[in-house]
Order: C-alpha cells, then structure tokens, then sequence
C-alpha cells in the first residue's frame, strides 16, 4: 500500500492528477494450526459509524472434504446485500477463499455474486463446489 501511495506521491509531484480510491483492508494469520482471514469492514466499526448490516453466517453453505474440519465463514452484507466484509476460519486453502472474498468486496458484488464466483483453483481441482443461489439464509 505505501509503495501504490508513494507512485501516486510521484506522479502528482510531477504535476500529475492522480487519486488514491482507497483499499480493501486483508489479513491471514495462523493461529492454533488455523488459518484465519478477515477482509473487509466486520460489525463493530460499522456500528459505530451507523452504518446499516447484517452478519450471516454462511459456514452451513461450505462443504468440508476428508480429513479437513469444516471451515467457518460470515459475511458481513450492506442494506443493499453487497459484501462489506467477510471472515473465514479453516484449516488450509484460506488464502485462495479469501482472494476470491476480497475482489467480491473490492468489485462490490452482492452475496449471490460473490457465490457464484468462489471456486478457486485448489477447490475446482478437489472437486468442491460451492452452491449457488443461496439467498434464502437472508430471508
């Protein structure tokens, strides 16, 4: 992020018009043999800036394969049912769930297109498949 800032920085020196349009905050950690990753805005800060969402667990929605625990994830979803955030607990691949999470947040997609783009490469190849539509967990 500094580095995209710094270019920015240079080409504005150079009498350049360039504009920062801001980030989409990302973080993986290990903790306990378990990968975490959380992208996004989660509840508490939203709150506090009154911003309206809702938090839908969606882990019922995640097939887990053998010998793996099933992984937990929760969506944080706009009025608008666009992604605002997500949180994801799994023992392995979270890097590549979490890459499709944070473009979904970045393109601004709704849950059902967030859904409808999340196999990755690691899942298609162990054959998982996540299903889609599954708006009913909002209704």
């Amino acid at each position: 992020m500094a580095a995209y800032q710094g270019n920015i920085a240079g080409i504005n020196a150079a009498g350049g018009n360039e504009e920062d349009t801001g980030f989409v905050k990302g973080q993986i950690d290990t903790v306990g043999g378990l990968q975490i990753a959380s992208m996004g805005h989660s509840s508490e800060p939203l709150a506090k800036l009154g911003i309206p969402h809702k938090v839908v667990d969606v882990s019922d929605r995640f097939q887990e394969y053998a010998g793996a625990i099933k992984p937990q994830v929760r969506f944080t979803l706009g009025e608008d049912q666009r992604l605002l955030g997500a949180q994801v607990l799994r023992e392995d691949f979270v890097g590549e769930l979490a890459f499709s999470l944070y473009q979904a947040i970045s393109e601004k997609r709704t849950m059902q297109e967030a859904f409808s783009n999340l196999n990755t490469p690691v899942e298609s190849k162990l054959g998982i498949a996540y299903p889609n539509p599954f708006l009913d967990r909002l209704k």
